[in-house]
């Protein structure tokens, strides 16, 4: 992210030639890191790339974590159960910058951020490019925005529901 040095925000993703670009785009790549004062780390499917796991490795990155993934097909999808007062607004390209801010500020919230997010215009350029292929969703319990994700734009037939997050005081209700 080119101002945002929060961890979530900041990694890099292999693309579909990964493996003919690999070895040298690593340093290349960690020095764009470094020069913005930022971790080097990728995220990624291993299934996606099986093989990339290794190269980092012997490239000197060591695993941080590796986040549980779930799969959502047409056939096994399962209706979420009803929550009293939970309304979910659909935040997409065309929606106003306070409510680009009020998602964004709610997932970094839902994500344990230690300071409030004051985004520069920077920011919300940023905020505003996903939004023109992806969007967002705004979890608001009786008004008050409580959860928000993102949608990735759909690449061959798979898109990620990621940053899910819901403030810790609203955890384990459903939503």
């Amino acid at each position: 992210h080119p101002t945002d040095d929060m961890t979530h925000v900041n990694c890099a993703v292999p693309d579909a030639d990964w493996q003919a670009h690999a070895v040298k785009s690593l340093a290349p790549l960690r020095r764009e890191f470094e020069s913005r004062g930022r971790r080097p780390r990728f995220e990624f499917i291993e299934e996606y790339a099986p093989d990339l796991p290794a190269v980092l490795r012997n490239d000197g990155y060591a695993e941080e974590y590796r986040g549980p993934s779930m799969l959502c097909m047409p056939d096994t999808l399962t209706p979420a159960p009803t929550v009293p007062g939970l309304a979910i607004d659909v935040v997409g390209g065309d929606a106003s910058d306070d409510a680009l801010v009020e998602l964004a500020r709610t997932q970094r919230a839902g994500f344990d951020a230690s300071e409030p997010w004051n985004p520069d215009e920077s920011d919300m350029a940023h905020l505003r490019a996903f939004m023109v292929t992806g969007c967002g969703f705004l979890g608001r319990l009786d008004g008050r925005a409580v959860a928000g994700a993102q949608l990735t734009p759909p690449h061959d037939k798979l898109a990620e529901l990621a940053g899910i997050a819901t403030l810790e005081r609203y955890r384990r209700r459903g939503i």
